[in-house]
């Protein structure tokens, strides 16, 4: 009964008519919650039990009571977790930051000599590795032979989280570059710590050389186009029974990306070939009615190749999934160059 006196002083409030659900979402958002939606559908229920507001308060529950158990970022600012990879950037000796600080400078203003960018991210990324396994065993934070041979040790012994298998040579290998990158470029280690990184380096690039590389092993298990494709529709199937909008995007988007390759083969090539570059919209689209193959096939202007594929029709699906990927991405990186623009 209090949760429907509380309605009605709702209802009387905003002048409402016929209430509809996003008056009763309103009502719940005010403090009333889930719980007090659910007491006036049941106070609503004993009156008139074929009342069609009742569906309109159905509705509402649900989003509020979903509303209330997600646990994501707030508004507020992002939630706190234990760092157990590397250290933040902020958090780097403060003659590292410095040094850092003036190789960004130094390629901004045009130094080709200062790595790219992207390489100084990567830098800062695998020097807050180093950092991380240096406190939690004790040592200096400097770059010295005990910590090199320790933070070898342990890079050598961890696991990957996604795999759950030793990390590959090529992980060892970017790593102990970036700390070969960073010691040359500071210039203040004694000759003896630059030649064993170096060293290192050196036994590490043989070593990937020799060995077979994961990928070409895993690009041979994947099947022929049609096995990708069917493989990608089944992914695409489940990510539409996915428990929120945002898996369900992720999971579409990886669908979409697993079977382009298959989808844009030309005849005669096997998966992955690409004979010229392909972009929806200016070089490929979709055209109906080419040579009698039914109304969906992939035509590239810029080489004249027509693609096509026994699936395409249900492919179709894949492809609109990607070009809204490519669309939103595109999206996300002019309204990020537009803010540094702003900035400066």
């Amino acid at each position: 009964m209090r949760a429907m006196d509380g309605f009605f002083d709702h209802v009387a409030r905003f002048g409402l008519t016929e209430p509809n659900v996003s008056d009763f979402l309103a009502f719940g958002s005010l403090g009333h919650g889930a719980k007090g939606l659910g007491n006036l559908r049941a106070g609503l229920a004993i009156f008139d039990r074929g009342d069609p507001n009742l569906v309109f308060v159905d509705e509402a529950q649900t989003q509020t009571a979903a509303k209330e158990q997600h646990k994501g970022t707030s508004s507020k600012g992002r939630v706190y977790y234990a760092r157990s990879v590397s250290v933040a950037s902020a958090d780097l000796p403060a003659e590292w930051q410095a040094v850092l600080a003036a190789m960004k400078v130094r390629r901004e203003a045009g130094d080709t000599r200062a790595p790219s960018l992207y390489i100084q991210d990567r830098m800062t990324q695998k020097l807050g590795q180093y950092i991380l396994v240096m406190r939690r065993e004790g040592l200096p934070n400097e770059m010295h032979q005990d910590g090199l041979t320790t933070f070898y040790a342990d890079l050598s012994t961890r696991l990957s989280r996604h795999s759950g298998e030793p990390l590959c040579l090529a992980t060892l290998c970017a790593t102990w570059e970036e700390l070969d990158r960073f010691a040359r470029y500071r210039g203040t280690y004694s000759d003896d710590l630059v030649t064993g990184l170096k060293q290192t380096l050196k036994t590490l690039r043989e070593e990937e050389a020799n060995s077979a590389q994961l990928k070409f092993g895993k690009l041979h298990g994947i099947g022929s186009p049609p096995d990708v494709i069917r493989d990608a529709l089944d992914m695409l199937d489940t990510a539409e029974r996915a428990a929120t909008p945002g898996k369900r995007h992720i999971l579409r988007n990886r669908a979409a990306a697993f079977a382009l390759s298959a989808i844009l083969r030309s005849a005669g090539n096997g998966i992955g070939s690409c004979s010229a570059k392909r972009c929806f919209g200016r070089t490929t689209a979709t055209v109906s009615g080419v040579r009698g193959d039914g109304d969906f096939a992939i035509a590239n202007d810029t080489g004249g190749d027509i693609f096509f594929t026994a699936n395409f029709k249900g492919a179709r699906r894949l492809i609109e999934h990607w070009k809204a990927f490519k669309h939103a991405r595109q999206r996300i990186i002019d309204r990020r160059h537009a803010t540094r623009i702003a900035e400066v």
